[in-house]
């Protein structure tokens, strides 16, 4: 851990537009009590947090260069340990339904067809040339419907989604939300951002994409998820206007972590361009316990390069932090090309997945269709709690390198992921 040199530790932290303005995130000493320092009227301490055993605190500053002051300077030596912005995520974020398809003859294996009202315009879990926006390619898609046909899914596999929140009463993911006991009231999450539980989805995004991973399947309405009984944790980071910083995102991460006997992946559809050590560490911390996390590749059709980890302003966080078990996802449409808005890279890109004209779930008990790498993220972290619940034998590395080896190499896809892999549910179930 570095000590307080504050010149050296701006310039690690690469300070940028994108930091909350004049917010900075600090790690306290240990055994440092406020009530034992004066505070200097320079800086404001808006509120304190404990995460992964650590005091942290969220302060309030003119510009950085306050920290330089002599009235702060001393104070900030006392207290703090380390500094860093407190920085600002974004999330990454309708036609008539289409025909039944004719003829399945060319499936190898016939896909499983849920009676879900709404499946035929789920493209990406089973493409037979149905027109959505536009004609689809048939085969492209992600063979989620094939891999029903070994096994369509169980409630033995705890995801953790964090994004927007849920909306709990939805008849489509209702039955497959965690739920957990606070306080002797029964919860189904925790909202990080407001400091309760009560992660209510007020934007959509995060219901969306909840419903991608495990909506409800085979139960005559909506959509079906990719795992039809999922156990889907809500994590909620993001406010109402769908804007985070730093702090909301280290406490959902230190809620994962405090259940890490239970949650084997975490879906993040979300992301921004600022690097910060403390994520960076938290992420680590979930990695080191065997955790997936599936990180959407962001949407600025932007190409990623390894040379950017770890700079702030030209790279994608959290998609860009080196992990063992994270696997970075880019969209592609239906007719099997990169979707024009999708970051891509074989450096850092793992795989593409089905993002563009997503139908699924939003708050009110309705369906919307939406685009995005936020879109394509969950269909892979549907497919790592599919294959989980298939071989709980597996373990977390090895279940990443089944859904990267069976993958579909695609020649349109060279240039977005590696090896131009396309996500293939089946064979991943399969093994072959």
């Amino acid at each position: 851990m570095k000590s307080f040199v504050l010149p050296s530790i701006f310039l690690l932290c690469g300070f940028s537009v994108s930091a909350q303005a004049g917010e900075y995130l600090v790690e306290r000493k240990a055994a440092v009590a406020f009530s034992t320092l004066s505070v200097p009227e320079d800086v404001k301490v808006l509120r304190s947090f404990q995460a992964f055993g650590k005091t942290y605190d969220v302060v309030e500053a003119s510009s950085a260069g306050v920290f330089s002051k002599v009235s702060v300077l001393g104070f900030a030596k006392q207290a703090w340990k380390r500094i860093e912005p407190n920085h600002k995520y974004f999330l990454l974020g309708g036609s008539k339904p289409p025909s039944k398809p004719d003829d399945l003859a060319d499936f190898d294996p016939k896909p499983l067809r849920p009676n879900d009202s709404l499946f035929n315009s789920l493209w990406g879990l089973l493409n037979y040339g149905q027109t959505i926006v536009s004609k689809g390619q048939r085969h492209m898609d992600a063979a989620v419907s094939q891999a029903w046909t070994l096994h369509q899914g169980s409630r033995r596999v705890t995801v953790a989604v964090m994004d927007t929140g849920v909306d709990e009463t939805h008849p489509d993911l209702r039955a497959n939300l965690w739920n957990g006991t606070e306080n002797g009231k029964t919860i189904f999450g925790y909202d990080a951002y407001d400091q309760d539980f009560e992660p209510k989805d007020g934007v959509r995004h995060g219901t969306h994409v909840s419903g991608t991973i495990g909506a409800v399947g085979n139960n005559s309405i909506g959509v079906a998820g990719v795992n039809w009984q999922a156990r889907i944790m809500t994590v909620q980071i993001f406010n109402a206007r769908g804007s985070t910083t730093t702090d909301a995102i280290l406490r959902g991460l230190d809620w994962i972590y405090k259940h890490r006997d239970e949650v084997r992946a975490v879906n993040h559809s979300w992301g921004g361009s600022e690097y910060s050590q403390a994520l960076f560490e938290a992420f680590k911390a979930l990695d080191d316990e065997g955790i997936i996390n599936v990180m959407a590749a962001g949407n600025e059709s932007k190409l990623l390069k390894a040379s950017e980890v770890g700079k702030s302003g030209t790279a994608m966080y959290p998609a860009m932090y080196p992990l063992t078990n994270s696997i970075v996802v880019a969209s592609f449409t239906n007719s099997g090309k990169r979707s024009s808005f999708s970051n891509y890279g074989p450096e850092i890109v793992d795989i593409a997945a089905p993002g563009s004209d997503i139908y699924s779930t939003v708050p009110g008990g309705k369906y919307e269709s939406l685009s995005g790498t936020s879109m394509a993220a969950p269909h892979v972290t549907g497919a790592v709690a599919l294959l989980m619940s298939y071989r709980p034998d597996l373990s977390a590395r090895q279940v990443k390198d089944s859904i990267l080896s069976y993958a579909d190499p695609t020649p349109a896809l060279t240039s977005t992921s590696e090896k131009g892999r396309r996500l293939n549910v089946y064979r991943a179930l399969q093994g072959r």
